[in-house]
């Protein structure tokens, strides 16, 4: 197999058979197919383990707005300032 075709499958290129995918698997020994069905469970515990590692939620970090940003804006945004403060205020 020549080195570009392996940069195109590594990059994703859709272009790629799946016939050379598997080729390239079969060259790096990744394994496909593991009909020995101890060697599976082995493989889905040790995932589990490592996802019970992991946090079972996630909070996305909060972004407040900044009441200086602002300044000097008239008409319908004008509020905005005001609704910044009181959100800091509200959490602080």
């Amino acid at each position: 197999m020549a080195r570009a075709t392996g940069q195109k499958i590594e990059r994703g290129d859709l272009g790629s058979s799946i016939g050379r995918v598997f080729e390239l698997a079969a060259l790096v020994g990744v394994p496909l197919f593991e009909p020995d069905a101890d060697r599976i469970r082995r493989h889905l515990a040790q995932g589990e383990d490592i996802l019970s590692l992991l946090p079972k939620h996630t909070h996305p970090e909060r972004q407040f707005l900044n009441p200086y940003a602002f300044e000097g804006i008239s008409g319908p945004a004008a509020g905005l300032r005001s609704l910044a403060n009181e959100t800091r205020e509200s959490l602080a």
